[in-house]
């Protein structure tokens, strides 16, 4: 069943829908377009303001709609409310800003105070707001009037209904073109929500792949798809602004919204009391996060769990400090074991020796890019154990503690996995030397395939040497 997709007022859909990118990835999906940005029109309380927004659309079913997006509050209060699942593996970046009329004599952001700002009622400019005035503005200083969606929020603005109002996205650069004038930033995170009971993580992967090519495409040339801001621009101002005078709007960002961001985007809301209800749930991260994969029928959603759930979420590096702790002597890998906060490629692997770059080898692992290459040693500094980010150093360990150059961590080692075959694993206990601890089936292997990888440990010094037959083929050492 194809995915049903909210356009979010932003350039990326419509790039990857032009260039082919969903398709490409196998998605079958279609758009949903409804409301003003998926608000549909509420009237009007009797003090004016409207008291309706982007959260409780996710309780109305969000128009059928599988994906969306809203301010990253409204979709972590949405989830903790099971009214969707929190997509954790990317989030989006909005421009935002408090604007004037040109004639308003508001140019400070302090000048603020006691100015009564449009925004919209449980949406992404009601949360920015409160957050960006508060770091200037005492509590009591604040006012804010809810406005509607963006698009009905802007005509208030021009309309000069509102002294001033916050904007975002389009809206935002429809303004600056009539002259508006910032006061404030208000910059925003946005979230991704599945709704529908159709989609899966699968879908939603291939869905943000698309995003990602679409967002490299963006960035690298701007000027080429600013065009398709138009969609957002609503009808009545298309012949009055000019496009290619906007910013490039909303930026999807690839990183986790970790169980930390949710969890103080939820303290946040909760000590403020801008959600009540059944809103206001305590559900853990775990319990509202998309890690879950439709079943073969496509009719129910299972929780995923065991080797089911690994697949789902992917391969995750893992911390040494989870088997170990701070004091864990170090081990060699080969048999699937940790050193420091190195990411495993796969249990019970034959961690091949490959190629890397400038020197620097690593081992190879069953999985999938980026983690398919993991080093042999990490920089004691804390940088990334993957490979890329170490192309450019110097040496396999130059940056460790000068103590850990003489003295042997306290501890008990880790038990290590019997070599594969192809292995040599050192015993490092053996002082002057290394000791043959190969299993039966790697001396059994024919001499013109055979490989070796041995350690020295002598005096505080390493050596690593790979031979393949008789012939050297690499040799390091390090202090």
């Amino acid at each position: 069943m194809a995915l049903k997709i909210m356009p979010h007022g932003r350039l990326q859909e419509w790039v990857a829908e032009e260039k082919g990118y969903f398709t490409a990835e196998g998605l079958e999906y279609s758009f949903v377009s409804a409301g003003d940005y998926g608000i549909h029109a509420a009237g009007r309380d009797g003090a004016g303001e409207i008291k309706t927004g982007a959260f409780e659309t996710f309780g109305a079913g969000r128009d059928g709609a599988d994906v969306s997006c809203a301010c990253h509050w409204a979709t972590s209060a949405a989830a903790s409310e099971r009214a969707g699942r929190l997509v954790t593996t990317a989030y989006s970046v909005a421009p935002c800003a408090v604007l004037v009329p040109p004639e308003s004599p508001v140019h400070r952001p302090e000048d603020l105070a006691g100015v009564a700002v449009g925004v919209g009622y449980h949406s992404g400019s009601h949360f920015a707001t409160l957050q960006a005035l508060e770091a200037v503005l005492a509590s009591d200083q604040i006012s804010l009037t809810f406005q509607g969606p963006p698009n009905e929020r802007l005509d208030a603005l021009l309309e000069r209904q509102v002294p001033a109002g916050t904007m975002w996205g389009v809206p935002l650069y429809v303004a600056e073109a009539f002259g508006f004038r910032k006061v404030l930033d208000a910059t925003f995170m946005i979230g991704f929500l599945v709704t529908g009971g159709n989609a899966g993580k699968a879908d939603v992967d291939m869905y943000l792949t698309a995003l990602r090519r679409a967002q490299m495409d963006i960035d690298l040339h701007p000027e080429a798809h600013k065009h398709y801001h138009v969609h957002a621009v609503p009808e009545k101002y298309r012949d009055r602004v000019d496009v290619r005078a906007f910013g490039t709007g909303e930026r999807i960002v690839f990183l986790p919204y970790s169980g930390d961001a949710f969890a103080a985007t939820r303290r946040w809301a909760e000590t403020r009391s801008l959600f009540t209800g059944s809103a206001a749930a305590t559900a853990d991260y775990d319990e509202i996060i998309l890690a879950r994969c439709r079943t073969r029928a496509g009719a129910r959603l299972a929780s995923c769990s065991g080797e089911h759930r690994q697949a789902c979420l992917g391969p995750r590096p893992e911390a040494a400090d989870q088997v170990g702790g701070v004091a864990q002597a170090e081990v060699l890998q080969a048999g699937g074991g940790q050193a420091r906060r190195v990411p495993l490629g796969a249990h019970d692997d034959r961690a091949h020796v490959v190629a890397g770059h400038l020197g620097e080898p690593g081992g190879g692992a069953r999985i999938e890019p980026p983690l398919e290459h993991v080093p042999l040693d990490q920089q004691r500094a804390g940088d990334a154990a993957l490979l890329p980010p170490l192309r450019l150093r110097p040496g396999v360990d130059q940056d460790r503690a000068g103590s850990h150059r003489q003295v042997r961590l306290s501890g008990i080692d880790a038990t290590q996995a019997p070599p594969g075959q192809f292995q040599y694993v050192v015993d490092r206990s053996s002082p002057g030397g290394y000791h043959d601890r190969s299993s039966p089936a790697a001396r059994r292997v024919p001499s013109e395939v055979t490989s070796k990888r041995r350690m020295l440990d002598r005096g505080g010094e390493y050596a690593w040497m790979l031979t393949a037959g008789s012939v050297v083929s690499f040799l390091t050492s390090w202090m």
